[in-house]
Formats: structure tokens, C-alpha cells, sequence
């Protein structure tokens, strides 16, 4: 077999940083996707759930003395699947255009933030999709904003307009961003902090260490409610059916 040889090009001609900052960019700021990778890792969640219940099943057999406990426990892997499930959905739908609505209602809310009838703050929690400026500086730097970076799945749902987003969901997406942040994938967190409780916005504080069999099937009603909000279709192909 022979080697493979190399292609000569006239470096003149292409810039080969600004060509993969272009294409980098680009998919970086489209919410197809972002929704398709979404839609991957929902795929291996779909695979992952059967087991799931059958640990929780053996679980069940051994607290009646019957069986061993398992060894391995996939809950923390299948709640940070189902966050990043979320956490893709909301990303594609933050770096999507903004509609002209969408435009009229961030105008509104700046002329209020200038006239200091709100922070500057509110803008984003009513309207938190790219600007056209800042599409661009993500076009120049191929750096998203700040405020789209981390795993906040409660705040990224709530920016995105889903409501109302009741106690019982509040709760489920604070566990589901404990397992993004670490329960999924560290056996302790990478520093030191009050990691299992958290106060929710009717003020009282909730444990975010616990899990149960009830999980999956809420977890999947709060996917599709997310996915119709966002008009993210579960699958891309082309129906050829019929």
C-alpha cells in the first residue's frame, strides 16, 4: 500500500484560522444543532432507561432480603443525560434570531431598563436569545456569553419562557443539574460546598441528593413539554412513509 502523500495548497490563498473560526461559528450558533445533539443523547437515555428501572427493581428485591444489592448504580449517568438533554435544548433555542416580536419586546425592555424602571439584569430573564451584536462578536471570537455557558438548567428553563415552571419541576431540574455539575460523572463535587440543599423560589429548602423510580417518567413529561415549547422535533429524518 502506499503512503499517503500530501496536497500542496498556495497558503496565500486560504486563511486557514478565519476558515475554521467560520465553520466552528456557525455551528456553534445553530439551533439545529444544537437540538440534533440533544436528540442524540436523548437516544442513549431511551437505551439506558430499561436498565435503570431494573436497578431500581433489584433495589426493591433487596430491601426485601431477596437478591444483592447492585454493584453499579446508573441513576447519576441517566439524570445527567436527561440535564444535557435540557441543557441542548435550551442552548439551541438561546442561540436562535430573535423574532421580530421577540425584537419589539427587547426594545420595550431596554427603554424600561433606561428609564430605571428595571435592572439591566431583567432584559435577559424575559428575552435571553443572542443579539444580533452579540452573534457577530460569537462569529469574531467563537466564545458564547457568559450567561449560556453553564449547566443552570432552572434558570436556562425559565429563560427560555417555559411556564409556569411549578415547585415539583423547580426541584427535579436543581437534581438534574447536580448530576450535570458532577453527581454523574465525580464521586464528590471538585470543591468543598453545601451541595444537597437548595432553596427554591417558595422559600423553603429542598434536599437535592435523593432520586427515586418516579424520576424517568417525569423527567421525559418535562422533555416534551420543553420540546414543544421550543419547536424541537425529536428527529430530523425525513418521514417517507406512506
Amino acid at each position: 500500500m502506499n503512503a499517503p502523500t500530501a496536497t500542496t495548497v498556495n497558503e496565500d490563498i486560504f486563511d486557514w484560522d478565519k476558515v475554521s473560526l467560520s465553520d466552528y461559528s456557525r455551528t456553534l450558533l445553530s439551533t439545529r444543532e444544537w437540538f440534533e445533539t440533544a436528540n442524540q443523547i436523548a437516544a442513549a437515555l431511551a437505551i439506558l432507561k430499561p436498565h435503570l428501572l431494573d436497578e431500581w427493581e433489584t433495589i426493591r428485591e433487596w430491601s426485601r432480603r431477596n437478591g444483592v444489592f447492585p454493584e453499579h448504580s446508573l441513576c447519576g449517568i441517566y439524570m445527567m443525560l436527561a440535564g444535557f438533554v435540557i441543557e441542548n435544548l435550551c442552548k439551541g433555542h438561546a442561540v436562535d434570531e430573535l423574532t421580530s416580536h421577540e425584537w419589539l419586546t427587547r426594545s420595550k425592555l431596554e427603554q424600561q431598563v433606561a428609564e430605571g424602571e428595571l435592572k439591566k439584569d431583567a432584559i435577559v430573564q424575559h428575552c435571553w436569545k443572542l443579539t444580533s451584536h452579540e452573534r457577530e462578536k460569537v462569529k469574531k471570537s467563537g466564545t458564547l456569553p457568559k450567561r449560556i455557558k453553564d449547566h443552570d438548567l432552572p434558570r436556562f428553563v425559565t429563560n427560555t419562557g417555559l411556564s409556569p415552571i411549578d415547585i415539583a419541576e423547580e426541584e427535579l431540574l436543581e437534581r438534574l443539574k447536580r448530576a450535570v455539575v458532577w453527581f454523574g460523572r465525580y464521586p464528590v463535587p471538585t470543591r468543598y460546598q453545601n451541595r444537597d440543599r437548595t432553596r427554591l423560589k417558595d422559600g423553603k429548602i429542598y434536599s437535592t441528593s435523593w432520586r427515586g423510580g418516579a424520576d424517568p417518567p417525569r423527567i421525559n413529561a418535562l422533555i416534551k413539554r420543553l420540546r414543544e415549547h421550543l419547536g424541537a422535533p425529536e428527529s430530523y429524518r425525513a418521514n417517507t412513509s406512506g
